[in-house]
């Protein structure tokens, strides 16, 4: 795109150039001002009309694109073809008017260093390379074959992250933290900030945050620090990287930014999977196995599964048949289990002034059911002969130590769990998601467990994509519009 942009920057002058050149050929060979401004801009109105929409349909296809591509180029698109389509009516009309007055008097033509000394340059090349066509051809294929290959080799990235000579560092304090203890360790970080070369201004903003659990309150201190560079030259995210260096060693954890403008808001940053079931004990299993698979690829770190909220559970899959032997429903079985793992009860309910008050009293800690009893626990029941009889869950059931989650997302009625993996800088996301790839079809997921990459390389695909278009399409337009020319 830029590339194209620079042509047409070029063309918004070529127009004008060409058509002034020719008035002045014609004026140097003998022609009145009038005649050479009417013929020499004649002559040239065709080529300079085709050059411009040939340029033309390099943006027009964007009108067929869709998505983030097409908001990103549209405005790009249509000021370029304003301003070429203006450039050309400049060209034919405004430039041979004033041609036609301040061409009046006649120089003589003196041949400067291009014509003594480039122009038979060029026309030596120019023979030689039609003397040998099939060199030059070939070499232009394997110059473009080779260009393009180098190009994919390097991968992709949706939009660059712009530098700042600005750092932006976080400091998270330990929790159970006095204020006195959080403001000597930023006091020691605003240290080792100040003695980082390039550095120029340090300020620091301290907010302490309330919360409360369970009855309990505690405040936690959280810094912010702003650091100026002395030179815009400089790169605020390699002093960034410097800052957290100096910084690995204190008690709290300290983080930096420099970034102007980042996409990962948008995308979404390093490589990012969505993986598909509907069980959910396959699900954590196929999320642990893809994780455990991301982290053997160099270059990336902080591999998610999706489980870091996840709580320890217990399954319970009872068996009906063993169940309804005894007399017992799987709802009876709910109910019992619930009452035993309930860590409170009410015992009584007081009438005080027409108004009914419940008296809860929280149970024992030896009488909550935990995970190991649970295997345990009996259910006590009446026979057909009257009399108690104890039936232990494990006869009846099969109990599981499993995780919970929090929340469960679903695309298409499908359990989903996303598992990411940020990159260490300087890592391409679209080579590390191919690497990925090729990994996770040789993984081993449990039956019925399916996965798609999804996030910044989702995005680039699909840019791509959009772009191939808008080239096949701005070819085809080209291609008429040279048939129409030269026939």
């Amino acid at each position: 795109s830029l590339s194209g942009l620079a042509v047409a920057v070029g063309m918004l002058v070529d127009n004008s150039v060409v058509v002034i050149e020719n008035i002045y050929r014609l004026r140097a060979k003998g022609a009145n001002a009038i005649q050479a401004a009417v013929s020499g801009a004649g002559q040239v109105a065709g080529a300079v009309t085709a050059s411009t929409l040939t340029t033309v349909c390099v943006f027009a296809p964007i009108v067929f694109v869709e998505g983030i591509t097409k908001q990103l180029f549209t405005d790009l698109a249509l000021t370029m073809t304003y301003s070429l389509m203006a450039s050309l009516i400049v060209s034919l009309t405004l430039v041979p008017a004033m041609a036609s007055g301040m061409l009046r008097k006649e120089h003589a033509q003196k041949e400067g260093f291009l014509e003594k000394k480039v122009l038979p340059l060029y026309k030596k090349a120019a023979v030689w390379s039609l003397d040998h066509k099939a060199i030059v051809l070939i070499g232009s294929l394997v110059l473009l074959v080779a260009s393009a290959a180098i190009s994919l080799g390097k991968g992709f990235i949706f939009m660059p992250t712009m530098d700042s000579p600005t750092v932006n560092v976080s400091v998270s304090m330990p929790e159970d933290i006095d204020m006195e203890k959080a403001s000597s360790l930023a006091d020691q970080v605003l240290e080792q900030i100040s003695q980082v070369e390039g550095v120029e201004t340090v300020g620091a903003m301290m907010s302490a945050n309330t919360t409360s659990v369970a009855g309990v309150s505690g405040t936690s201190y959280d810094v912010t620090v702003y650091v100026t560079l002395e030179s815009d030259s400089l790169s605020g995210a390699a002093i960034g990287k410097e800052i957290e260096e100096r910084c690995a060693g204190l008690e709290c954890e300290v983080t930096s930014s420099s970034a102007m403008m980042d996409m990962s808001m948008l995308t979404g940053s390093g490589v990012s999977m969505n993986i598909y079931a509907d069980d959910m004990d396959d699900l954590q299993n196929a999320a642990k196995t893809a994780a455990a698979a991301l982290e053997k690829i160099e270059g990336v770190k902080e591999v998610s599964d999706g489980l870091e909220d996840a709580a320890p559970a217990l399954h319970v899959d009872v068996d009906r048949n063993e169940a309804m032997k005894h007399g017992l429903t799987v709802a009876q079985i709910y109910m019992e289990l619930a009452a035993g793992l309930t860590a409170d009860g009410t015992v009584a309910t007081l009438e005080l002034d027409g108004i009914s008050t419940d008296v809860i009293i929280e149970k024992p800690e030896g009488a909550v059911l935990d995970a190991k009893e649970l295997r345990e626990y009996v259910f006590e029941i009446t026979n057909k002969e009257g009399e108690i009889e104890e039936i232990p869950l494990k006869d009846i059931a099969e109990v599981k130590e499993t995780t919970s989650l929090s929340s469960i997302s679903r695309v298409n009625q499908r359990r989903q769990l996303k598992v990411t993996a940020y990159l260490e800088e300087g890592y391409n996301v679209t080579l590390m998601t191919q690497q990925a790839e090729d990994i996770m079809k040789k993984a081993e997921l449990p039956k019925g467990v399916s996965y798609a990459f999804t996030g910044e390389n989702e995005m680039i695909m699909e840019a791509m994509g959009q772009l191939a278009l808008m080239l096949v399409v701005g070819l085809l337009l080209v291609y008429l519009i040279m048939v129409a020319q030269f026939q």
